[in-house]
């Protein structure tokens, strides 16, 4: 997945630049409960991006961009029912 995808779904991106070298990489919350994030930017995977909930690496990556908007539409159609 591409920078610019992943910012046309809607994903910040977040720079870190803690240590000599400086990366970057996205997240998105879906909502409270509910947030992804991508690899950094100096661990590319085929040359892009793969996403993955925060915290829960054990669902997967996800490096298709109808697979990602298909999940956020799903989870907030969820949470509109709910309320």
């Amino acid at each position: 997945m591409t920078e610019k995808e992943l910012i046309n779904l809607g994903f910040k991106k977040e720079t870190d630049n803690s240590s000599e070298q400086v990366y970057h990489y996205f997240t998105y919350e879906v909502n409270d409960l509910c947030v992804f994030i991508t690899n950094a930017s100096d661990e590319l995977v085929n040359g892009g991006y793969v996403v993955e909930f925060f915290n829960m690496s054990e669902l997967g990556e996800f490096s298709d961009v109808e697979a990602i908007r298909l999940i956020i539409k799903t989870i907030n159609q969820f949470g509109e029912r709910k309320n």
